[in-house]
């Protein structure tokens, strides 16, 4: 199965060993990136295929931070053998574990969900239900999501797709197995970008971050691992 992320020049080596775990998953990981970082990060992952994109958010936040609907661009526009039914996005600093009886189940939902998976995070092994670090999904699903500026590193893309995606008539299903391991650290956002995607998600009419995630609780199911 595919992976998508976008990997940064900032945490190399908690992202050498993030890939480390999806590949030996069988994962065929794909980096999608500005042309610049990569560059910089082809040699230093020579077994991750890297995508080049120019959709950034880079004159806003000063980052070349990609584009979430640029990631899901790829992975529809990939044919078979390439591409598979389903794929996943994933922060590239989560651990993927080898649960392959909840991944079997995750595959399935996919077909006909988005399925969102909640990290757990390394300092005191909590489930961190406030958000979500990979989804899996359907090829014809992301099909459906048109391009917008929520971009991976930055805040609220996380209720944004789900969000997107129910009011397309996707079904949710959220995992809370302990299986996406997330190594601690401060955000990698400050206060003005979190009130800038707050406010762009309001100007898109999908209501304030509590609206989302309320939405989000409420009309998901729980996938099971046992």
């Amino acid at each position: 199965m595919n992976i998508f992320t976008s990997l940064a020049p900032s945490r190399l080596d908690i992202e050498k060993d993030a890939v480390n775990f999806l590949q030996e998953l069988s994962f065929n990981v794909y980096s999608v990136n500005g042309p610049e970082e990569a560059a910089k990060l082809s040699p230093v992952f020579p077994k991750v295929k890297f995508l080049i994109t120019s959709d950034t958010i880079e004159k806003v936040v000063k980052k070349p931070c990609v584009k979430i609907s640029s990631l899901l661009n790829w992975a529809v526009t990939m044919t078979p053998p390439e591409a598979g039914p389903v794929f996943g996005i994933i922060n590239s600093d989560i651990f993927l574990l080898p649960r392959p009886e909840i991944f079997s189940r995750i595959k399935e939902a996919a077909l006909f969900s988005c399925v969102a998976i909640h990290r757990t995070e390394s300092k005191d092994d909590r489930v961190y239900l406030l958000g979500f670090d990979a989804f899996f999904l359907s090829r014809r699903a992301a099909a459906l999501v048109r391009p917008a500026d929520f971009a991976m590193g930055m805040p609220v893309w996380d209720y944004w797709l789900p969000v997107l995606l129910m009011s397309k008539g996707v079904p949710l299903v959220r995992v809370e197995e302990k299986i996406a391991i997330h190594p601690s650290h401060d955000p990698a956002w400050n206060g003005y970008q979190v009130a800038l995607y707050r406010r762009y998600a309001e100007t898109l009419g999908l209501g304030t971050t509590d609206d989302m995630y309320a939405r989000i609780m409420v009309n998901s199911t729980l996938l099971k691992g046992d």
